[in-house]
């Protein structure tokens, strides 16, 4: 659990990118340290609160969401509908994986979201997520320096 705090150092710090990874596999899951509370609601509540942060007012956010090969095991014999009654897709895990990045997103406040669906274990897909990220980090850099509107003023 996290809360954050309010000095003006930090401000200058948390203004870019925000890398946020979460477990697609832990809707049935609860936090070591607190067994009444469940690790994707906490997660959910997490993103949330980072998102609307004033202090990443400004960030592009860049959601992971990691295990999907675990998801598509876990659902042929753990609801996710157990934590959410509103999900009617069954045990299909492409409609569970949708609607747990719907989740994400609905609670999303903040500037700007690029989103990634991950297996670990895939070299070729974490290459190609890292490719992307590395190229979305470059870009704000360059438009922090000036350098972009330089080029679309050409």
């Amino acid at each position: 659990r996290s809360t954050l705090s309010s000095s003006s150092a930090a401000s200058d710090v948390y203004k870019r990118q925000v890398i946020y990874l979460a477990a697609l596999d832990a809707y049935d899951l609860v936090l070591e340290e607190d067994e009444n509370t469940n690790r994707m609601q906490e997660s959910l509540k997490l993103f949330a609160e980072i998102s609307g942060s004033p202090y990443f007012k400004n960030a592009s956010f860049i959601l992971f969401l990691n295990k999907m090969d675990l998801l598509q095991d876990k659902i042929k014999h753990s609801p996710l509908s157990n934590l959410f009654p509103e999900y009617e897709g069954g045990s299909d895990p492409k409609l569970a994986i949708e609607f747990i990045k719907q989740k994400y997103l609905e609670v999303f406040t903040g500037n700007r979201i690029f989103n990634y669906l991950t297996c670990a274990l895939d070299t070729d897909n974490i290459k190609k997520v890292f490719y992307s990220v590395k190229k979305i980090l470059l870009k704000s850099d360059l438009d922090d320096c000036g350098l972009l509107s330089m080029v679309d003023d050409a």
